[in-house]
């Protein structure tokens, strides 16, 4: 895992740059595609509340266009960041749909 806790658990940037061609055309649905297709950084991870993390993990693992779609590794991330929390417990429900995702990969 990387040290830094402002690192993204990582979109490619060959992804960022395709990922416009297959966006929507309007305004609106182009910004909501950019709020959901950010990924979060480990400190984000580290400190978001439940219910703020929980939507954006959802958003990131079901309606990302293919092109930001996570990876294993990087849901395998998500997990190590959420295991070393001090309330991990809150997020055993997010951990069980992480490994889930993983395993549906």
């Amino acid at each position: 895992m990387k040290s830094n806790h402002e690192d993204g658990v990582g979109i490619a940037q060959s992804s960022v740059c395709a990922a416009p061609k297959s966006a929507p055309k309007s305004a609106k649905k182009l910004k909501q595609q950019e709020t959901l297709f950010q990924a979060p950084t480990r400190k984000d991870l580290a400190t978001l509340a439940i219910d703020e993390l929980r939507p954006w993990l959802i958003s990131w693992m079901c309606t990302s266009n293919i092109e930001w779609m996570p990876s294993k590794t990087q849901i395998l991330d998500v997990l190590d960041v959420l295991r070393q929390r001090d309330d991990a417990a809150d997020f055993l429900q997010v951990m069980a749909m992480c490994r889930n995702y993983i395993q549906s990969e």
